[in-house]
């Protein structure tokens, strides 16, 4: 197996952690979501691992399921590492 297929193994495994941990982390649903600041930085913090993984996926292993969105997986974490003041929580509150 090559080094770049172990790696990916990682990434991937981190992916899949940071997912469980989101889903634990919003099961109270919207209302306990946004009220509770701990929470959002938590699933904030795994959006941005989940980001950063995905990045570091080679070109192969992102090929052989071209319907995960790859791309948009590390978009979304460009967005909220650069422009992160342009990331609402909650759009319905100003």
């Amino acid at each position: 197996m090559s080094a770049a297929a172990k790696d990916d193994r990682l990434y991937l495994v981190h992916i899949v952690e940071a997912l469980r941990k989101i889903l634990r982390y919003t099961r109270g649903g919207r209302e306990a979501f946004l009220g509770h600041e701990m929470i959002q930085d938590a699933v904030y913090r795994n959006f941005l691992v989940i980001g950063e993984a995905a990045k570091r996926v080679s070109e192969p292993t992102r090929a052989m399921d071209p319907s995960i969105p790859w791309r948009g997986m590390a978009g979304l974490r460009d967005v909220m590492v650069h422009q992160y003041e342009g990331v609402r929580l909650n759009p319905l509150r100003l």
